[in-house]
């Protein structure tokens, strides 16, 4: 979080949203389709290393604190059997790894570990994978709702928006990405709390979009 003096704060994930029963359930039956946790890691090198530098959608370092408590917490969630409520910051976590690994699979070839180890054997199984991850980041973002939005929501997203542009679905991707600044905009009037702002609201959101868009041609 930035705080006051414009210095960045310390993760914050004191504020817990409870879920109920139903979207619980939910969640965790669409985050039981991850795959296991080295194939992940791989995925997300990847997408680093081979997209990121290029579309500058993210920033490394704090995906990577965000990853480490998302797997702390679901790691102690199932030593002591049960779910736990999450910070709003790492319910949309889900979201945004969703998008992450659908993306790094658009840049991996089908004779790669991950991909044999995925059953993405050929670019036709490898697209089609990639496409079940990006709609269940979107089935994460339906669940949570849109009514406080954090940042790690807002960069899910941009990621979903830079999917669709991947397959050349443009017009789609113009949909998400002004979605996404309409649902800054609106948390900011409402001075809503967010967990991890590296700039403030609504300056990220104009300067990803404006990164998008020096990068593609959305029309």
């Amino acid at each position: 979080m930035v705080g006051a003096d414009g210095g960045f704060q310390p993760l914050n994930f004191q504020r817990i949203i409870p879920l109920p029963e139903a979207a619980r359930q939910e969640l965790c039956g669409i985050c039981a389709k991850l795959p296991h946790r080295p194939i992940m890691r791989e995925l997300i090198n990847i997408y680093f290393a081979e997209a990121n530098w290029y579309f500058a959608t993210l920033e490394q370092h704090y995906f990577e604190k965000l990853y480490n408590s998302w797997c702390s917490l679901n790691d102690s969630s199932t030593e002591h059997g049960q779910v736990a409520d999450l910070p709003p910051d790492l319910l949309y976590f889900s979201a945004l790894l969703f998008q992450v690994l659908a993306v790094s699979l658009q840049f991996v070839s089908p004779d790669t570990n991950c991909s044999r180890a995925l059953g993405a054997d050929s670019f036709a199984a490898r697209d089609r994978l990639s496409s079940n991850y990006s709609t269940n980041g979107v089935d994460i973002a339906r669940i949570m709702g849109t009514q406080d939005p954090t940042i790690t929501a807002v960069q899910s997203d941009f990621m979903r928006a830079l999917w669709l542009k991947n397959c050349s679905r443009g017009r789609e991707a113009w949909h998400v990405l002004g979605s996404a600044i309409r649902s800054v905009s609106a948390s900011s009037k409402r001075k809503a709390s967010f967990s991890l702002q590296p700039e403030k609201p609504k300056t990220l959101a104009s300067t990803n979009k404006a990164k998008f868009i020096k990068h593609h041609d959305l029309h």
